[in-house]
């Protein structure tokens, strides 16, 4: 086989030839390498210039933003009593604030029964309505009964009565209705429980067969009320009459005795009338007082009749009222001394009326044959979606499950009037009018949040207050006293304008680095000469150092608040003349 080779013979360098040939046809794709790969590095260098500018965009726009400079601070004295959260129309202030009462909904529940799923009644198709709205007139609480003869006599003896598990401080000296209201009030702070002393009043017969009252020689009569002596007479030949006893009773002397001793009268001696009653609560005695050796006849024991002296001594009860409207647990060894009965109690005394709240709409729930278990009337209730809520709850007795009946709504306005149409043994068991008959027991009340601050009662369906303090809103937690501090933020300011001095720091940053050129190394940067980068550049400064016109206020520089320029074009902030500022 023949060899051969290019140039042999001819003397020429043909693969160098071919070398150069192919290098000339390579350098156009070589530039446009390189073009791209310029341009590449451009591109990403704007995209960081982008990057910085939209930082800087985002700081300003928080900058920008009156909220930003209208931010405050709020602080509670006390956090437990309440916290506080402030808004853009809200302005600085200190208040003082005292919450006597939270916002509550209004709790029902049934006597117990044996079971959840047992029917009640007969099975009568039964229509549950639902009123909403306020309770006024009556307290709620227990009217105890009259204090008995022997704790008039010997007293209530100390530990004889606990309210909510306080002892009730009394002694043998507690002999009347007044002092034993005396002796709970002193606790109500502890109990929730105040009291209030009813009227003692004589008999309304004392007087009704009166007969003339006559002494011999040696012996002598006097009527007292409460240690007040009304009329008397001793010695022969004198008597007293019903009409003489009206006569000292519209006498000057004895009304104004009677009236120091709290003690009013009704009626007439002389027709048989005469009542007395010690409007305060004390136990009111009225005696015929007879003294001498001699026989008297007449008074309230009949004409004619032998009287040796009489003492008859009435008592008054008194009434418990709840604080919060919720069941007052009554205790002690011996509470019957008191007028009361051991055990849970209370409701809404005579006076009290329901107030429908025309706001509201009336709610009904129909019960079905099926659905008359308390299961039943749960679901029903509870489906109806009336604004009520119905649960089932056990306290492990012998008649252990309850239906409770809850308001959805907190609020004095929120009290629940129920009527029962149709089985009555559904209408015994839920039936429900504070004014009225009241068949469920009530375990919470519907009340408003009350508080004072700086001196004005404030009132809310809700434990959450609004516009109390114009843009605050309040988040009452307990009851008691604090202060609440609105303070402007500063901290919101000085994190803005920090925030902004960085962004602006790191724009110039990438902006420089990118348009520099470094003489030693004879390198430059992605974007040297590029005049629309450094045109940015240059009008942020300007503009940064120019005094703003028409603020109307003194401050028109960033130099005035504390953001001055640097020698290396960067910003830095004066922590000090910024807060000042």
């Amino acid at each position: 086989m023949a060899i051969s080779s290019a140039g042999i013979g001819s003397g020429l360098d043909v693969d160098g030839i071919i070398s150069k040939l192919m290098q000339a046809e390579a350098a156009p794709l070589a530039n446009f390498d390189k073009k791209s790969a310029a341009l590449q590095q451009r591109m990403a260098a704007l995209a960081k210039v982008s990057a910085a500018v939209g930082s800087f965009q985002g700081a300003l726009t928080s900058l920008n933003s009156p909220a930003t400079f209208r931010a405050l601070n709020t602080s509670a004295g006390d956090k437990a009593v309440l916290s506080a959260t402030a808004g853009d129309s809200a302005v600085a202030g200190r208040y003082k604030i005292n919450v006597s009462q939270l916002a509550s909904a209004q709790s029902l529940t049934t006597a117990g029964r044996a079971s959840m799923s047992a029917t009640i009644g007969g099975g009568a198709k039964t229509t549950l309505t639902f009123q909403f709205g306020s309770i006024t007139g009556g307290n709620f609480g227990v009217a105890g009964g009259t204090l008995s003869a022997s704790t008039a006599t010997s007293g209530i003896s100390n530990g004889s009565l606990t309210l909510n598990g306080t002892a009730i401080t009394t002694s043998g000296a507690t002999r009347s209705a007044a002092q034993l209201a005396e002796a709970i009030n002193a606790k109500s702070d502890t109990t929730g429980v105040t009291a209030k002393a009813g009227t003692a009043s004589s008999a309304a017969n004392l007087f009704a067969g009166f007969g003339t009252v006559t002494t011999d020689a040696t012996s002598s009569y006097a009527l007292t009320v409460g240690g007040v002596q009304i009329a008397s007479q001793a010695g022969t030949g004198a008597s007293l009459t019903g009409a003489d006893i009206d006569a000292a009773l519209a006498g000057g002397t004895v009304s104004t005795a009677l009236a120091a001793a709290n003690i009013t009268f009704t009626g007439s001696a002389d027709q048989g009338t005469l009542q007395f009653t010690a409007a305060d609560g004390s136990n009111l005695t009225v005696a015929e007082v007879i003294g001498g050796s001699g026989s008297v006849t007449g008074g309230t024991k009949g004409a004619g009749v032998a009287n040796t002296g009489t003492s008859a001594t009435v008592s008054a009860g008194v009434t418990l009222s709840s604080k919060d409207g919720k069941q007052i647990l009554v205790g002690g060894t011996n509470p019957a001394a008191a007028g009361l009965a051991a055990g849970p109690a209370g409701s809404y005394l005579s006076g009290a009326a329901f107030s429908q709240d025309g706001a509201q709409a009336s709610g009904t729930v129909t019960l079905d044959a099926g659905s008359q278990s308390l299961q039943g009337i749960r679901d029903a209730i509870n489906k109806a979606g009336i604004g009520v809520t119905a649960t089932i709850v056990s306290d492990g007795g012998t008649n252990p499950y309850h239906l409770v009946l809850t308001s959805n709504k907190t609020g004095e306005k929120s009290s629940m009037k129920i009527g029962v149409d149709g089985d009555p043994a559904i209408a015994a068991l839920l039936g429900h009018d504070p004014g009225g008959v009241q068949g469920l027991t009530q375990t919470s009340a519907a009340q408003d949040t009350l508080l004072n601050m700086n001196g004005i009662d404030i009132r809310s369906s809700s434990t959450t207050v609004t516009e109390a303090v114009q843009g605050v809103s309040l988040d009452v937690k307990g009851v008691g006293n604090t202060t609440l501090d609105v303070t402007r933020d500063t901290a919101a300011v000085s994190t803005a304008v920090n925030n902004f001095v960085k962004a602006y720091n790191e724009l110039n940053k990438t902006i420089s680095g990118l348009t520099s050129y470094n003489a030693e190394t004879k390198t430059a940067g992605a974007l040297n000469g590029d005049t629309s980068v450094r045109s940015i550049q240059s009008q942020l400064r300007r503009q940064l150092g120019t005094a703003v016109e028409g603020l109307g206020g003194k401050l028109t520089t960033l130099s005035q608040v504390g953001i001055t320029f640097q020698k290396d074009g960067s910003l830095a902030v004066d922590s000090s003349k910024l807060n000042k500022a």
